[in-house]
This record gives structure tokens, sequence and C-alpha cells, in this order.
């Protein structure tokens, strides 16, 4: 894993990235495969960006919250609260 990676994933488990970073490490996950092989949560994460039209299947951010009330946490939360699938069986084309 690359070193720019890394801080990235570190700024996102301390919180301190806005709704554009999330998404766009979120699509760079997908992207580069490394979403399917980290712990769950980013799997998990990933397939409900996907599922939701965030992101795309070939990691391309599809769009963005426009400054959503509540930001990033509002938007975490609301994704993960959701039912994850096995990512591949369902996923939307994009």
């Amino acid at each position: 894993m690359k070193a720019d990676l890394a801080d990235r994933l570190i700024a996102y488990e301390m919180e301190a990235v806005d709704e554009k970073e999330y998404l766009q490490l979120f699509a760079h996950l997908v992207a580069s495969g490394w979403a399917w092989e980290l712990q769950g949560r980013y799997g998990k994460t990933a397939a409900t960006l996907i599922e939701h039209g965030w992101i795309c299947t070939d990691g391309e951010v599809l769009r963005y919250p426009g400054g959503m009330p509540g930001g990033l946490r509002r938007l975490s939360a609301a994704l993960l609260t959701r039912t994850w699938r096995v990512p591949g069986t369902w996923l939307p084309r994009c």
C-alpha cells in the first residue's frame, strides 16, 4: 500500500476528511481493489456507496453531496445503517 493511501486512510479514521475526500478515497479503494481487501467496514461502505449511486463500480465518483446538512457524519451514518450485500452480485452498471 502506498504511503499516500495510508495517509488518506489515517485521515479517514481520524474523521479528518470532508465529503469530497471521503468519496474520492472510497472511489480509489474500489478502483484499486483495496476496498475488498481491507477490513470489512471498508468493503461494506464502498458497496453501499455504489448501491446508492455515489460512486461507480470502476471507481468513478458519480456525485458529491454538495454541503449536505450534517456533512460527512450524516452521510456515513446513513450509509452504514444500510444492509450490505456481497459485492459483484447486485451492483449497478455505470
